[in-house]
C-alpha cells in the first residue's frame, strides 16, 4: 500500500519497497531534481501560411469592393460629346484608398486569427507583414502595367499626358501618406484578430 507525502518536507514515500524522499518545494526526487522541460530554440513565430491567406483574403477583398464602386456609380464615368467615356481620376483615387484600407485592415485580421496569435504584438507584426507582401505586389503590378487590383491612381498620373512635376510630387505625397495609412489598418486588423486566451478560434 503506498503512502503519499503530505506538505512537510521530509515525508517519506514507501514505493516499491524504498524509501524514496521527496522535498516539495523544489520538486527533487531522491536528492535529483527533475528533468527541466527546455523551450524549443529558434522556432519561428510568423505563420507564412496565414500570412499568404490574409494577403489573398485582400486582394481578393479589394477587387470585389472596387467592382462594386464601378458598379453603383462611385467613380463618376462620364460621356463626352464623342461619345468616348470619361471618368474622374481623383474619385477613383480616393475610393480605391477607402477600399484599400478596408481590404488591408481584413486581411491583418485574417492572417492574426488563422495564425491563432495571443497578443497584440504578435497579431499587428502579422498584419503588418501583409501590409507588406501587398505593397511590394502593388508596386511590382504598377511596374509592369497590370493596374486596378492594389491601387491605380500612381501608374495613371505618371502616364498621362502633360503631366506636370507638381502632379508626380502630389501624387507622391498620396501615396505615401496612402501606405502609412494602410500600414496602420493591417496592423490594426492583426491586432484585432488575435485570439483570446482561451478560446479555440
Amino acid at each position: 500500500m503506498r503512502r503519499f507525502p503530505g506538505r512537510e518536507t521530509g515525508k517519506w514515500l514507501r514505493e516499491r519497497g524504498e524509501d524514496i524522499r521527496i522535498t516539495p518545494e523544489t520538486g527533487q526526487v531522491g536528492g535529483v531534481a527533475p528533468a527541466a522541460v527546455m523551450p524549443a530554440v529558434g522556432a519561428d513565430r510568423v505563420r507564412w501560411g496565414a500570412i499568404w491567406a490574409g494577403l489573398l483574403v485582400a486582394i481578393a477583398t479589394q477587387m470585389i469592393l472596387s467592382s462594386l464602386g464601378l458598379a453603383i456609380g462611385l467613380y463618376s464615368i462620364t460621356q463626352t460629346a464623342a461619345g468616348a467615356l470619361g471618368i474622374s481620376w481623383s474619385a477613383v483615387g480616393l475610393w480605391s484608398a477607402i477600399w484599400a484600407l478596408i481590404s488591408l485592415f481584413l486581411g491583418g485580421w485574417v492572417a492574426a486569427r488563422l495564425a491563432s496569435a495571443t497578443t497584440t504584438a504578435s497579431g499587428a507584426w502579422h498584419g503588418v507583414i501583409v501590409w507588406a507582401l501587398a505593397l511590394v505586389l502593388g508596386t511590382l503590378l504598377t511596374a509592369i502595367g497590370v493596374t486596378g487590383v492594389l491601387g491605380y491612381l500612381p501608374s495613371r498620373v505618371l502616364t498621362t499626358p502633360g503631366v506636370t512635376p507638381t502632379d508626380i510630387a502630389s501624387n507622391a505625397w498620396g501615396f505615401f501618406i496612402g501606405a502609412l495609412l494602410g500600414l496602420a489598418a493591417a496592423a490594426w486588423g492583426g491586432s484585432v484578430g488575435k485570439r483570446r486566451e482561451g478560446t479555440e478560434a
